[in-house]
């Protein structure tokens, strides 16, 4: 008896390995491993503080006060926060205090995908002190959809800086190199062609998103840029971050900035699918192809035949 059994999706597989079932399962496989215990005066610990000291005399500077650095040490203190993304939480405050300002935005907006604002300063370290600046960072690495910033395609989905190939390439090298430029610069439209649609509507059909440029990569990899930005609910997706009208309140030359900005994204998105859907049709000038005259049977065939060509039969 042969027993078929239903490929497992990626959103499926990330759900089970995340249970706490699958968890506890691999925690059951795992040995246990015997230790010994060294205590503090012992020469092996002497030995160990040995190397942890620095044979130099100069002075090191420590400008991180005793307390901070004791709770950066402390690994109860740093408690999950279920209103941050997982990829965020990878992300510590002090991992981005040492990271210039645009590099912390670039870097929370890269992980988390889509953040709105307000949650954005809350993230960094002194977020609030500079909200003037994340501002002006911001349309650099993202674009503002619903009120929310998501990072934008070509950081998400880069081109390798539109490196040529290799001087002296095959021109199979050559050809799989533009074979996978012409695949970037798909999924690049495809995921703007989405953020353009819940630009508009944080509610979006989803036979909407199966025509036209969505066409141009495969049903898996629509379905994973859809699970990134949105969540599916009665045969719709809706943006995953719920509408925020504050940003616009607080900073309206950006939002209008944005807006004119999605304009011509749509207008380019639109020309192009015009000069897709142009090319895969007949033109209207072209004339219909001529049919061949229906074969004629016995004398009647051979004397029209002898007619047209002008020769007796």
């Amino acid at each position: 008896q042969v027993r078929v059994v239903r490929r497992e999706s990626d959103k499926a597989k990330e759900i089970r390995t995340s249970s706490h079932a699958y968890m506890k399962e691999q925690e059951d496989k795992e040995p246990w491993k015997e230790v010994q215990l060294s205590g503090p005066l012992t020469d092996d610990s002497k030995a160990v503080l040995e190397n942890l000291i620095s044979p130099s005399g100069r002075n090191i500077p420590f400008n991180t006060e005793n307390a901070q650095y004791l709770a950066s040490l402390n690994a109860t203190t740093k408690s999950r926060d279920d209103t941050v993304p997982a990829q965020t939480a990878d992300l510590s405050r002090e991992q981005l205090a040492l990271m210039a300002l645009p590099d912390q935005v670039r870097a929370l907006i890269a992980a988390a995908q889509a953040l709105q604002f307000k949650r954005l300063v809350q993230l960094m370290p002194n977020g609030v002190q500079h909200a003037d600046e994340i501002v002006k960072v911001l349309p650099e690495v993202a674009t503002l959809v619903q009120g929310s910033w998501v990072v934008k395609s070509e950081l998400l989905y880069p081109l390798d800086a539109d490196r040529p190939p290799p001087a002296g390439a095959s021109a199979a090298a050559e050809m799989r190199h533009a074979k996978h430029r012409d695949s970037v610069l798909s999924i690049q439209r495809c995921r703007d062609h989405i953020l353009a649609h819940f630009h508009r509507n944080v509610r979006v059909h989803a036979s909407a998103l199966r025509k036209d440029i969505t066409r141009e990569v495969t049903p898996m990899q629509l379905e994973s840029m859809l699970f990134q930005l949105a969540v599916r609910r009665e045969g719709c997706w809706e943006f995953r971050l719920a509408p925020d009208g504050d940003f616009a309140t607080l900073f309206a030359s950006v939002q209008e900035a944005q807006d004119a900005q999605w304009k011509a994204t749509e207008a380019r998105l639109a020309a192009l699918v015009g000069r897709v859907s142009a090319s895969s049709r007949v033109p209207a000038s072209a004339p219909a192809p001529e049919k061949p005259p229906a074969a004629k049977k016995g004398k009647a065939a051979a004397g029209a035949a002898a007619k047209a060509g002008g020769v007796a039969a």
